[in-house]
């Protein structure tokens, strides 16, 4: 597993250079290079403005309305599941999983980089209620510590001698275990189901040269943990050897040729806090591998936790799909690629033009508003006057003629017509047109007729539809049916919702997994104005049935 770390991280060496231009370019950094005193230092936005600007209608797109998700039954017995599927799956993505935040990030990494990576899995979230008892008895304390929903995190062992009588009446000492000041809490389940996590791409590794997570030998996640979030998951059973890490003495520093962000060179300014007890860090890699453990020659899937070089879990896949736990997003296919084309790369030379031309010009307009003299030499005349030049401003000289002031031309007119120029080409590679920023909510179902046909009036956003196409085709629709795997494996109990001020009961059996479905996404907004738009015209309609 090592050495997969190791393929994966020279893999992803190739790709940091252009990853770190394209992060400049968003946030409109410029090298300090180009940057000269007393002459203009704008750098234009175009890749921030384009990206923000195709946002929005991909968000409305996807998450306009409440049903995110629409599962639709391949058989006549299974409408009733699917239609319980759907409300469950629309539930736990708008109301327990940060659905809409989480798949803005996802949307808006993978138009940047030409990549976007979200993480799904099952957890169990618990409400604490913490308690505290001054003295237990022993048999109090046992009683205390086997329950399954309490966690008790503190206390101390006495042991004392108390006088007791014996069966002939008789006085003897009899020693006890009590405990004290003891601390800890109640849990109660507040959630149980899946969740959904953005990686950043940085920390995203992948086997070299493939074309997909399904199809990789090896998968990674690495992040960053405290030991006390390695000690709580050891004491839950997941992760074992946590004694044998030896945490970070520092946090770790990123070599210059590896940073993607700049901040994280002022980061490493900052002067930390020394590192108390629980708070040590250890580099954690999630590993999603593909080894033959038992010599037959075939590949098992495997999940390997590494930490700071000590493996802390090694199990077989837990999920029935049988996949990693990630789905990526690219908004370009790269054929052939795993890693995908973003928008700022169409947009990153046009911003680079535009810059200079703005530059050019806010320096022509300097030039021609504060003009520039030429003095003869020793003729007297008061230079700082004539540098803090002001109306009504008085420079002295001894001789008339020393100075003469130098023309600057105006830019011409085929400078500016040259940013509309840049701006149409943009449009062009993009899609995001000035005039028609957005697309109706129901673009993925719409139909040919004169309210689609009025909807993609602008040829341009043939490109943003495309664009949402790709994500409705390929990691939107692939995360939803991990969420329905996931649900299917995992929920062991009757569950009861309340959605739309109405209760759903599901219990496991209408989750078996014994229906077919099919599952749409990006169309729920747009089937309710479909619904919207016949109701409409029953309305007109009923005059005349009267």
């Amino acid at each position: 597993v090592k050495k997969d770390i190791e393929a994966a991280k020279n893999y992803q060496r190739f790709f940091i250079p252009k990853w770190r231009e394209i992060y400049k370019h968003y946030k409109a950094i410029l090298d300090p290079k180009y940057q000269e005193a007393g002459r203009s230092q704008i750098v234009c936005a175009d890749v921030m403005d384009t990206i923000e600007w195709v946002m929005p209608s991909l968000m409305r797109i996807f998450l306009a309305s409440e049903d995110v998700v629409v599962v639709n039954p391949v058989s006549a017995e299974d409408e009733e599941a699917a239609k319980l599927m759907q409300d469950l799956l629309n539930y736990q993505f708008n109301y327990k999983m940060d659905g809409f935040l989480k798949t803005y990030k996802w949307f808006k990494e993978a138009l940047i980089y030409g990549t976007g990576i979200i993480k799904v899995g099952w957890e169990k979230r618990y409400e604490k209620k913490n308690f505290f008892f001054e003295e237990l008895s022993e048999d109090e304390f046992n009683a205390l510590k086997l329950r399954s929903d309490v966690s008790i995190e503190g206390f101390d062992e006495y042991e004392e001698e108390i006088t007791s009588v014996d069966e002939l009446g008789n006085a003897v000492a009899v020693k006890r275990i009590v405990y004290k000041n003891v601390v800890g809490f109640y849990k109660k389940l507040s959630y149980e189901g899946p969740f959904i996590e953005n990686i950043p791409i940085v920390d995203f590794f992948i086997e070299p040269g493939a074309k997909s997570i399904a199809e990789a030998n090896f998968v990674a996640h690495r992040t960053i943990r405290t030991m006390d979030y390695m000690r709580k998951m050891q004491r839950e059973g997941i992760y074992h050897n946590v004694d044998k890490i030896v945490p970070l003495e520092t946090p770790p520093k990123i070599p210059e040729e590896l940073m993607v962000y700049p901040e994280d060179k002022r980061m490493e300014w900052a002067v930390s806090p020394p590192a108390s007890s629980g708070r040590e860090l250890v580099e954690v890699w999630e590993c999603w591998v593909k080894l033959d453990v038992d010599g037959d020659g075939l590949l098992e899937p495997l999940l390997v936790t590494i930490a700071n070089d000590v493996v802390v879990r090694v199990e077989m896949n837990p999920f029935e799909h049988g996949e990693p736990p990630f789905e990526v997003l690219v908004p370009i296919i790269d054929v052939h690629k795993f890693y995908g084309i973003s928008l700022s790369e169409l947009v990153m030379e046009i911003q680079q033009i535009k810059t200079a031309l703005f530059r050019q010009i806010l320096d022509n307009i300097a030039f021609v508003t504060n003009k520039m003299y030429l003095v003869q030499r020793g003729g007297g005349v008061n230079l700082h006057s004539l540098a803090k030049s002001r109306p009504g401003g008085i420079v002295e000289a001894n001789d008339i003629n020393a100075v003469r002031e130098l023309v600057t031309t105006p830019l011409p007119a085929y400078v500016f017509n040259l940013l509309d120029y840049l701006d149409i080409q943009k449009e062009i590679r993009t899609g995001v047109n000035r005039f028609f920023q957005g697309l109706p909510a129901n673009m993925l179902s719409v139909s040919k007729t004169a309210t689609g046909v009025a909807a993609m009036i602008s040829a341009a956003q043939q490109r943003i539809e495309l664009i949402a196409r790709i994500f409705a085709e390929t990691g939107v629709k692939r995360l939803f049916m991990k969420l329905i795997s996931l649900n299917q494996q995992f929920v062991s109990q009757e569950l009861v919702i309340r959605l739309f001020n109405k209760e759903l009961r599901i219990t496991p059996d209408a989750l078996d997994g014994s229906f077919d479905l099919i599952v749409n996404v990006g169309i729920g907004a747009g089937l309710r104005e479909i619904q919207a738009q016949k109701l409409i015209q029953i309305l007109n309609l009923l005059p005349s049935l009267a």
